[in-house]
């Protein structure tokens, strides 16, 4: 009986601990698509939509969830000196696959205003760098995001 209940414990702490890690990621992946939005210093409603769609579409989740991680996002972004720990959970848990597809949902933010700042352009080759995303994949990211391919 104890070891039934030592294993109920384990599995439900592992549960909560895996919700919490999954919901930490969600948000650092969202910081840093408001880390490109207020890169040129204007927020645009077009931009807005592009990272809710793209948190409901990758996130799985409804537009009330996406509303809700977005604001959080929001204010880690406004308030936040560093983001080590953001890069670090996302180098942690993503594959270079999604990292790269991380990296095109930027490049999407970027653009979803129909013009690309140098300030928007330099912060996702920060962050490219960062999540050691092949510079190959972060031009061909860009060109897609862009039309050009």
């Amino acid at each position: 009986m104890i070891r039934a209940l030592r294993e109920y414990l384990n599995n439900t702490f592992a549960e909560n601990e895996n919700e919490a890690e999954d919901r930490s990621l969600k948000l650092a992946c969202t910081v840093l698509m408001f880390e490109v939005l207020r890169a040129d210093m204007q927020t645009h409603p077009e931009e807005i939509a592009k990272i809710r769609a793209h948190v409901c579409r990758a996130f799985e989740i409804d537009q009330h969830e996406a509303d809700l991680l977005m604001q959080q996002a929001r204010r880690e972004t406004e308030h936040s000196v560093s983001l080590h720990e953001v890069i670090r959970a996302v180098n942690e848990e993503y594959d270079a696959g999604q990292k790269r597809d991380l990296i095109r949902m930027l490049w999407d933010v970027a653009y979803a205003d129909g013009e690309l700042d140098r300030y928007e352009e330099h912060t996702i080759r920060k962050l490219a760098d960062r999540l050691h995303v092949p510079h190959r994949d972060f031009i061909r990211s860009k060109h897609q995001a862009a039309g050009d391919g």
